[in-house]
């Protein structure tokens, strides 16, 4: 849905409504472990999707010789928070208690503070939208071409493609979610420090 709502009106409008969609669902995580309310839970998924997604919005201005570089700088830098995450546990596992919410909590309450806020700024300041100025660009360029009809034929042509590697990166998300989420359950049933 992210991505559709990116394609027809850019990437603010998308990421905008993914990261507060994501904001808002994290809270409902959070409410969701106090009223035990499994239903409350699923929104969040929006927030982690747009994530994955505002990844590769640092590629629509890039030139094409650049775009692999560009990605796996965006894909470098995402690796910070996953390292400072579990460093943060214990500080933010205080945080939860201090609400009356369980400790486990945390990471789903820092979580809508920073989808939110992700939200607003992409929001106030990613004008114009990169993938619009994109398509801007290509169409100046192909406007004295005619490599309209190659164009679409190429892309019948990779449909096939297309679909296996959204399943496989479908199939992969989810099993890395799945050890994500079960990993610190058995840590902690195995009487392991989840901040260490």
């Amino acid at each position: 849905m992210v991505g559709r709502l990116s394609q027809r009106l850019g990437r603010r409008t998308g990421l905008t409504a993914g990261f507060l969609t994501g904001g808002f669902g994290a809270i409902g995580v959070v409410l969701a472990a106090l009223i035990n309310s499994i239903p409350l839970m699923l929104v969040y998924g929006v927030g982690t999707a747009t994530n994955l997604q505002a990844r590769y919005a640092g590629t629509d201005l890039a030139l094409p010789t650049q775009r692999a570089k560009t990605i796996s700088m965006a894909m470098v830098f995402t690796t910070f928070g996953t390292v400072a995450d579990p460093n943060l546990v214990e500080l933010t596992g205080k945080l939860a208690i201090s609400l009356s919410a369980p400790a486990l909590t945390d990471p789903f309450i820092l979580a809508s503070i920073a989808y939110i806020l992700a939200g607003v700024i992409l929001l106030v300041f990613l004008k114009p939208g990169p993938f619009i100025v994109a398509k801007a660009i290509a169409e100046v360029q192909s406007e004295g071409t005619n490599s309209s009809k190659s164009n679409e034929e190429g892309t019948s042509i990779h449909k096939k493609g297309i679909m296996i590697g959204a399943s496989v990166m479908v199939l992969t998300q989810i099993v890395m979610i799945a050890i994500m989420i079960m990993t610190p359950v058995h840590m902690q049933h195995h009487g392991h420090d989840l901040s260490k």
